[in-house]
Order: C-alpha cells, then sequence, then structure tokens
C-alpha cells in the first residue's frame, strides 16, 4: 500500500486551481491565490488548516 502524496512530510508544494501552497513544519501557507481567488474562498473549500502567508499575492 503507497502512502498518500499529501500526507505529512510526502509532498514539499501543493499546486491547486485555487492557489500554491507550500509544506513548511509549521503547516502549509498559501503564498498565491488564482486569479480572482481569496484566502477565506481556498480555506472554505479545503478540510486543511491553512495559514496566509504575508505578501501573497495572485497568480
Amino acid at each position: 500500500m503507497h502512502p498518500a502524496l499529501t500526507g505529512e512530510r510526502w509532498a514539499h508544494r501543493v499546486v491547486a486551481d485555487l492557489g500554491v501552497a507550500p509544506s513548511r513544519r509549521t503547516g502549509l501557507a498559501v503564498v498565491e491565490t488564482a486569479p480572482g481567488g481569496a484566502f477565506g474562498e481556498i480555506t472554505a473549500k479545503t478540510a486543511v488548516s491553512l495559514r496566509s502567508r504575508a505578501g501573497a499575492s495572485a497568480c
């Protein structure tokens, strides 16, 4: 059985249609959002706890 690709310590960066979030020791931090997207939209559509990184920009 293979571990999930997004499991802890397996993924270094999550790239999705809503934005980009590198994996850090402190969790995922959104660094870019899709054009017209917002951090609140991303957090509303995911079950993962996310942080907004200062200076996050639109892709």
